[in-house]
């Protein structure tokens, strides 16, 4: 009696959870036509997104033409953004299926710790693949130039740099390393909960 009263109770809990990751996922999408519709309108009005008023100054005095520069910079800011949403949602697909598993009533299906691998494995990729990309966009497509200088109006001199941070995120890392080892030691799990109930 006790034991099922837990089960109800478990099975609730990962379905309020399941129904929480869901409603994420959605906020996720919809972020990323947010962040599309905020790249077109920085296009048709770059100061939609920026003050460019000692921007423009330093640009003119770089020979850069305002307005592409910004529009450019908009995009690819919009550009980064996606990519983090895309990969938290891709997490949070594979947690969505984890979870069904479990309020099916089945923890240990056998696929449940290569969606677990495949977390591991996305949250390593996030910290490493991000910063190429946005230096991709940045620099090959877009053309932007990465440090810029110049004295403003009030007679400051400013610098601008657009360039990527490259700085590895260990945590990240280590993080993805550590649910990857999790993924194993559920996989053990699996098969030694498998070997159980063969013998039953």
């Amino acid at each position: 009696m006790q034991s099922e009263i837990k089960k109800r109770k478990i099975k609730k809990s990962v379905k309020i959870i399941g129904t929480i990751v869901r409603a994420i996922t959605v906020v996720g999408y919809i972020g990323i036509i947010a962040c599309l519709l905020t790249a077109i309108s920085a296009i048709f009005k770059p100061t939609f997104i920026f003050n460019t008023m000692y921007l423009d100054e330093v640009l003119i005095q770089n020979s850069i033409d305002p307005d592409i520069f910004t529009r450019k910079l908009a995009v690819s800011l919009m550009i980064k953004y996606i990519m983090n949403i895309v990969f938290v949602i891709l997490i949070l697909k594979s947690l969505g299926r984890i979870l069904s598993t479990i309020e099916n009533g089945e923890p240990f299906d056998s696929r449940n710790h290569s969606e677990i691998s495949i977390i591991g494995w996305i949250t390593i990729a996030s910290v490493n693949l991000i910063p190429i990309l946005e230096y991709f966009v940045r620099t090959i497509i877009l053309k932007l130039p990465s440090n810029l200088k110049g004295i403003g109006s009030d007679g400051v001199l400013r610098y601008y740099s657009t360039s990527v941070d490259w700085k590895i995120t260990l945590l990240g890392i280590f993080l993805g390393v550590l649910i990857i080892i999790l993924a194993q030691v559920f996989k053990y799990g699996t098969y030694l909960q498998n070997e159980y109930d063969s013998t039953l």
